[in-house]
This record gives C-alpha cells, structure tokens and sequence, in this order.
C-alpha cells in the first residue's frame, strides 16, 4: 500500500503506525550493523551498498523507525530523505535539516542552539549510518540513556559533553566561541604553528 495513501505526512506514520513483533534471527544471520557510541547508536542496513533513504527504509522496514522514536529510551533519529534531505525524527514531531521547518514537536528542543548545525554537518558524511540514533535528553536531571556500557554521553547530543572546554597556554590568543571539531582544529593547528615562527 503506498505511503500517502494511507497518512497524510510523516508524522501521520509514524505516530499511527503500529508496530508487529518480529522473530530475533541469529547473530551470525544479521544483515545489519548496530554500533554505540556513548548516547548515539549507529545502524548500517548491509544488504545495500549505499545508504538507504528514507523512503526506503519506511517501504523495506516500516516498523523500524515508529519502533525506534517511540522507544522511552530514544530521543531522535536521523535518516536522509530523497524528498526532504535530512529529517530529524521524534515520535512527536520532525525537523527538517534543509529547510529548518519543524512538525509538531521540535525534536531538537534542549540539545542546545548548535544541534541543527552539527547533524546537518553530519548528515553530508559520505560514512553515514543509514539511520543515527541519539537516546533522550533530560535537561531537568541532565540524565541521557548510555547505548553502551560506559558514564558519559561522548558521540551523541545532550549531557555534560554539551559543556566543553580546553586548557591552553595563557600567552596563546582567545579563540572566541569554537564550534564543532573542525573549529578546534583550526584554533590549535594556527596556535602550534605560531610555536615554530
């Protein structure tokens, strides 16, 4: 049954969509990938090349992203839309990277004012999961769910990693604001060559 006929957007699927049990296949049998890093979860479909879209992925997969945005443990997925170009999805609403138009419920709300910015970076990754996962965010506790057995939420978006900070000599300049890794990069790389003038 195509799509849009049956809902109207895809908010209309994913918080009508009802999800079926499936049977568990044995690990050696997987035809995926599933990698934690901190509170992002990685999942790379490998019957396929390249990544898949995101309509793809609802006519293959239906049940998977209903099930994963309405698990208490995710915060939001993203996936990459032939349509839409990057979607951040939540079980109550989407925001849409290109456009920056959110439906429903801002996804993104308390992951902090950078978070659009930095998955939309991400999302042009030639490397990209066909769907990244970040847990929740509580900012009230600034709790996050581990995907992995280790304190801290480094990979993902939201927790004490949203504070960052770096101890430089007091005679190097002050970098201002530094946002995302390339920025750091760049501060450092221009700091140790001024070392060797």
């Amino acid at each position: 049954m195509n799509l849009k006929d049956r809902y109207n957007n895809s908010l209309d699927y994913i918080k009508d969509h009802e999800t079926s049990q499936q049977s568990t296949k044995k690990e050696k049998d997987s035809e995926l990938i599933v990698l934690g890093s901190g509170n992002m979860g990685l999942i790379y479909l490998t019957q396929w090349k390249e990544r898949l879209s995101y309509e793809e992925i609802v006519m293959l997969f239906p049940d998977l992203i209903p099930g994963l945005v309405k698990h208490s443990g995710i915060g939001f997925v993203l996936v990459n839309s032939i349509a839409n170009g990057g979607m951040i999805i939540a079980e109550n609403g989407i925001y849409y990277l290109e456009s920056d138009e959110v439906v429903g419920e801002n996804p993104l709300e308390g992951f902090g004012k950078n978070a659009a910015m930095h998955l939309k970076r991400q999302n042009s990754f030639n490397n990209m999961p066909d769907v990244l996962v970040n847990s929740f965010y509580d900012s009230q506790t600034d709790e996050v769910c581990a995907f992995e057995e280790l304190i801290g939420s480094h990979g993902g978006l939201g927790g004490n990693q949203t504070k960052p900070f770096i101890l430089y000599p007091s005679e190097w300049k002050d970098p201002g604001e530094l946002v995302g890794s390339e920025s750091i990069y760049h501060f450092l790389k221009e700091e140790i060559g001024n070392l060797n003038s």
